[in-house]
């Protein structure tokens, strides 16, 4: 419910036909208990005026008319006034070729096949996974001439789409000239503030534009932008006692007390300073030994087991020196390919992955006979649960780390697995 009493809608799903996808209605409407079955078209237009983020369903028995439904829609409204979501069509197995091609083209966000609904969960596992990432899309703006003829689509139909992702690249353009607008200023502050000068930044500013981050469609770089734009603000509360940041959120009661009994004191001096307690909360695991050294001057090959693509490009970029052998996984399968295939100095696992659960792939390292057996693994999460961090140390984990993956942090985790 929102302040006034009403009910909050995150799923709708627009179904003029009844009898149409049936199964996989069903599917999420039963799943979650927040979803709306809307029978007309027109009904969408204030429901999405409203600020609540949404993934839209559209069930169609031809792609084309879902395509033009959503694009008319667009059309007639000021795109900046939508909430903040995700366009998804239910299709054919035989209109497959199509449906990829409109998302290769940013036309739509996403497919569901329903028509015949071979994973039953799979409408529910869609839905979840749209909802996690909405508000930072990170897709490349297709041209929609260049798939114009595979699409079929009609002319005017082109047109209008062609329309509106212009309207929507102007957009971005100018919310990039922001970015680099505000990089600057930030940058400015930070060497005077290094250089003991007085430094002036325009908050209101900065909060504004911070506050868009949410809702526009943008690079994952923006979020770094982000945590240097709040670690600025947070220098300017602690040289200023006057002044009093709420920006500045203490970690949570749940997150301090992350320790399992047997692990209690080792992972309270792991914290290092109040800078690094701030940020992430650290506990390492006696229950497993890495043995090897490996000198600061050798090669650190890393593994970084992610889904989440924001996560992945910040955690990505400290790697990106001579220092580390970098490599990646965004699923379990490929996780598992990867550990089977070469021998890694650590592995950063998360826990949430689309097709498994990253501690039962921990638990399979450390239990069998594998390449990795002895590789240390860091567990690099956003789950505060006190039970994901008993778990991860009954697998065998060697430490447990709050996203997001920092320097600091970092460098103190292959500190503790012996790699500096």
């Amino acid at each position: 419910m929102d302040k006034n009493g009403n009910k909050i809608h995150h799923i709708v799903i627009v179904r003029e036909d009844n009898d149409l996808d049936q199964l996989a209605v069903n599917k999420i409407v039963g799943y979650f208990n927040n979803a709306l079955v809307i029978h007309n078209v027109k009904e969408l237009k204030p429901i999405m005026l409203e600020q609540t983020p949404k993934v839209i369903f559209f069930s169609n028995e031809h792609l084309e008319t879902s395509f033009q439904q959503y694009y008319a829609l667009l059309a007639s409204v000021d795109e900046s006034e939508l909430c903040e979501h995700k366009f998804v069509t239910f299709c054919n197995k035989k209109d497959e070729d199509i449906a990829f091609a409109a998302y290769n083209t940013d036309i739509v966000d996403e497919y569901l096949i329903s028509r015949p609904l071979y994973e039953v969960t799979r409408p529910i596992l869609l839905a979840n996974q749209l909802l996690k990432v909405l508000g930072v899309n990170i897709s490349a703006n297709g041209k929609v001439e260049y798939q114009a003829t595979k699409l079929q689509l009609k002319t005017e139909l082109t047109a209008l789409i062609e329309n509106t992702l212009e309207r929507k690249k102007v957009m971005k353009e100018d919310f990039e000239k922001s970015i680099i607008k505000l990089d600057s200023a930030i940058t400015n502050a930070q060497e005077k503030l290094n250089n003991n000068k007085k430094a002036e930044l325009n908050l209101d500013e900065v909060k504004d534009l911070l506050a868009q981050i949410k809702s526009n469609e943008i690079r994952p770089e923006l979020l770094d932008l982000q945590n240097k734009a709040l670690s600025l603000l947070n220098r300017f509360v602690k040289s200023t006692s006057s002044i009093v940041s709420k920006m500045d959120t203490p970690p949570s009661e749940n997150a301090r007390e992350q320790t399992s009994p047997q692990n209690t004191s080792q992972a309270s001096s792991s914290v290092k300073s109040p800078a690094s307690k701030k940020h992430v909360e650290d506990i390492v695991f006696d229950n497993r030994l890495h043995h090897e050294d490996v000198s600061s001057n050798n090669i650190i090959k890393v593994l970084l087991v992610e889904d989440d693509e924001i996560s992945l490009n910040l955690s990505a970029k400290l790697f990106r020196s001579k220092r580390y052998d970098f490599d990646y996984a965004v699923n379990g399968r490929q996780a598992l390919k990867k550990l089977g295939e070469s021998k890694f100095d650590i592995v950063f696992m998360d826990i949430n992955l689309p097709d498994s659960d990253g501690l039962s792939i921990v638990s399979q390292l450390t239990n069998n006979s594998s390449l990795n057996v002895t590789t240390p693994i860091v567990v690099l999460t956003g789950s505060h649960s006190k039970l994901s961090v008993k778990r991860a140390g009954q697998v065998g984990a060697k430490v447990y780390l709050i996203k997001p993956l920092r320097q600091a942090t970092l460098q103190q985790a292959l500190k503790k697995c012996n790699l500096l």
